[in-house]
């Protein structure tokens, strides 16, 4: 499944190079990944978008008039944006967003499991939609101040990998995997933001307690839970009960 900053970064292109198209035909060839039925996909042509955003891991496009496509791309969907219409022998597309100027935005899913879906909404209900009503607030880019969230004596459990301080401590399989990880993985999706630390899966415990200190968090404990792959920590402020 794409992670949160592959869909943030997908939004903030498409922003740019869709925002203010117009829209001159749109269509579902994946039927069952069509959502809803009013109003109608044919409603929006003639309509301008008006931006692309992101809503948790969901895409939302907005257009003129107040209706907003809400899209998530499950484990194999890509949202693309192509310079012409796809062929008649294209089988990956699943909604196609025709534009005036001959541009096709194009929802895409590969794999058998076809389970990328789309709804047609009104830009109003999009925040009281099921997939949509159920998350909770933003962590990026402007994640909320946690530790002005916390209650008087409140505290905040981490759960990562069990790693080292140094290089010497992490030449083991648990290590070598974690750092495949990190330059396969956590590092590229971390370095979509560009005020990113970039620590990706090699953090051990004295890092994290530097980022609590940081953050603010004068109160930093590794729990006494045994686990082979994970470390447990608790952070908190002056005056909390650890």
């Amino acid at each position: 499944m794409p992670e949160l900053p592959e869909v943030e970064i997908t939004a903030r292109r498409l922003d740019t190079a869709l925002r203010g198209a117009e829209v001159a035909s749109a269509l579902a060839p994946g039927i069952n990944a069509l959502k809803t039925f009013d109003p109608p996909l044919d409603t929006l042509a003639g309509r301008a978008v008006a931006g692309v955003r992101r809503r948790g891991k969901h895409l939302v496009v907005d257009v003129t008039g107040d209706l907003s496509l809400l899209l998530h791309l499950m484990s194999a969907g890509r949202l693309q944006l192509f310079d012409k219409q796809a062929g008649p022998r294209d089988r990956t597309s699943r909604l196609l967003v025709r534009l005036t100027d001959g541009r096709e935005l194009r929802l895409r899913e590969f794999g058998t499991r076809q389970a990328a879906w789309v709804k047609l909404l009104p830009t109003a209900a999009v925040e009281e939609d099921a997939a949509i009503a159920s998350l909770g607030p933003e962590a990026w880019p402007d994640p909320p101040p946690l530790r002005e969230l916390l209650a008087p004596g409140g505290i905040v459990l981490v759960a990562d990998e069990r790693m080292g301080d140094t290089l010497g401590e992490n030449l083991t399989p648990l290590g070598h995997l974690n750092y495949n990880w990190s330059v396969l993985h956590c590092l590229p999706q971390a370095r979509v933001d560009p005020d990113s630390a970039a620590t990706g899966c090699g953090m051990g415990a004295a890092l994290l307690q530097q980022y609590a200190s940081e953050s603010g968090f004068n109160r930093f404990e590794i729990l006494p839970i045994d686990h082979a792959s994970w470390r447990f920590y608790q952070l908190g402020k002056s005056g909390a009960v650890l």
